[in-house]
């Protein structure tokens, strides 16, 4: 009998970087897991799930990934200290996962999971892109605005410049 006939469970493996490794052959214990394979990296604060043949799921988060260099007969493998969590925290894990796209200039910008993207224009910028363009409708509408009193006394002395910019 190998080692590998003890890995009777399957794990996917979620990165802290969003990565998935799934179909992971495994046994899972109480508090560690033992992974015959050397060709995946795992790290402390990576987090696995194993779906039992009930329907059921357990999440587990990587404590110390407990990584031995192949001895003799025995093959490389993982000897993984982990915590059980619950289904919550592991939700929270996996909104917390950290994408990282080296250097990205933009605007505007929307990654992730149930987000909202939130648009800060400030009244010049508007104004100066309105100057701009051939729209005089637009050009209209920005001055009938600014003549309003109630967004003249937001704006305060600033009405006369944004106006002059028209």
């Amino acid at each position: 009998m190998t080692f590998s006939d003890f890995m009777k469970d399957t794990v996917d493996l979620v990165k802290s970087n969003g990565e998935r490794i799934e179909g992971i052959k495994a046994s899972v214990q109480e508090k560690q897991t033992f992974i015959n394979r050397s060709d995946i990296l795992i790290e402390a604060g990576d987090f696995f799930q194993r779906k039992a043949s009930n329907g059921s799921i357990s999440n587990y988060e990587v404590i110390d990934p407990g990584f031995h260099e192949a001895f003799g007969s025995i093959e490389a493998h993982y000897q993984i200290r982990h915590k059980n969590l619950s289904t919550k925290e592991a939700e929270k894990m996996i909104q917390s996962v950290t994408y990282n796209f080296g250097s990205i200039s933009a605007e505007q910008m929307q990654v992730g999971n149930n987000n909202s993207q939130h648009v800060t224009i400030n009244m010049q910028q508007l104004i100066e892109k309105v100057a701009q363009s051939n729209d005089e409708e637009a050009k209209r509408l920005i001055k009938k605005s600014l003549d309003n009193s109630t967004i003249a006394s937001v704006l305060g002395a600033s009405v006369s410049i944004l106006i002059g910019l028209l």
